[in-house]
């Protein structure tokens, strides 16, 4: 359930609080993807995501790595980097944000916000523990957000108070604030890494991919939803609507983007994609009355609202 929240096509912000196990499932997160009853909460393939813990421990696999989110930590996730959250103790709390890697792109052009997210390995440096971060300015500014009312003050607050958290995570995040993952298995992380590197190829056909590292299919099902807790080809299938994001924002047809991602036919691109994100590819498509990226991007659309 939510304390509060608020939601758009380019973020979402939420207080978010679970009593029970039932209460995990069938949350509205615009960012993730169900595909269990017990939610495998999956960040979208183009944002940047921030988890700070209220209270209880979270369980947390990211690209190889396997965490324990402990009260005080902060997790930080950037686009297309593969995790599941589910909650070890009820109840559990934390404020949980989601946001496009352009949110900022006016007042940090440098992007500089970012590089806690973008400049490391997969799966190193997702965790800053707790007693390295100024907590009185982390709660003050996510609550703040709870203290307006409507749908535009809202999303203004939202912008601003991620603004001071991005800058507060910028300050704290070093490796030696890092929390080590509970478990790193280098073959998993191995593995891992030649899918992102063989997208596009058909090398990463399930029974290909096991023979490759001289492991069983089974074996290898099993090691990438430990160190990812998605299934192999569900993994996959998000690392390739990922590529096929970013060459249709770059011009290239369709189709094209499709192919060079890695998928056999449109057909199944067009599906995953909508499932994975709620529209269709033609609708992320630059143009000359939309453009995601850059003038709607800071424009209060319908998709606003507040929960």
């Amino acid at each position: 359930m939510y304390k509060f929240g608020y939601r758009d096509r380019f973020s979402f912000f939420a207080d978010d609080y679970y009593d029970k196990p039932t209460a995990y499932t069938d949350n509205p997160f615009p960012f993730q993807n169900s595909s269990s009853r017990l939610r495998e909460r999956c960040r979208l393939i183009i944002a940047h995501g921030i988890i700070y813990n209220l209270q209880g421990r979270f369980d947390i696999r990211c690209e190889g790595s396997h965490y324990i989110l402990n009260p005080g930590d902060m997790f930080i996730v950037r686009e297309s980097e593969g995790h599941t959250v589910v909650p070890l103790d009820y109840p559990s709390e934390c404020f949980d944000s989601s946001f496009s890697l352009h949110y900022f792109r006016i007042p940090d052009p440098e992007f500089r916000l970012y590089k806690p997210f973008t400049e490391r390995p997969l799966g190193v440096g997702n965790v800053i523990a707790a007693k390295h971060l100024n907590h009185e300015l982390i709660r003050s500014a996510c609550y703040h957000i709870a203290s307006t009312t409507d749908v535009y003050m809202r999303r203004i607050s939202v912008m601003g108070m991620l603004e001071v958290v991005l800058s507060e995570i910028v300050r704290a995040h070093k490796p030696e604030n890092y929390v080590e993952p509970y478990e790193r298995d280098p073959l998993t992380v191995e593995i891992l890494d030649y899918i992102n590197t063989h997208l596009n190829s058909d090398e990463l056909d399930p029974d290909a991919l096991a023979a490759h590292f001289y492991v069983s299919r089974s074996q290898l099902n099993r090691m990438i939803k430990g160190g990812t807790g998605f299934t192999l080809w569900n993994y996959i299938t998000c690392k390739r609507l990922s590529r096929a994001y970013y060459l249709i924002q770059a011009g290239v047809s369709n189709k094209d983007a499709a192919h060079m991602s890695g998928f056999q036919d449109y057909s199944t691109f067009y599906k995953a994609y909508i499932r994975v994100k709620g529209f269709s590819p033609k609708d992320d498509r630059p143009s000359e009355s939309f453009d995601p990226l850059l003038t709607n991007f800071y424009q209060l659309d319908e998709s606003a609202n507040l929960f």
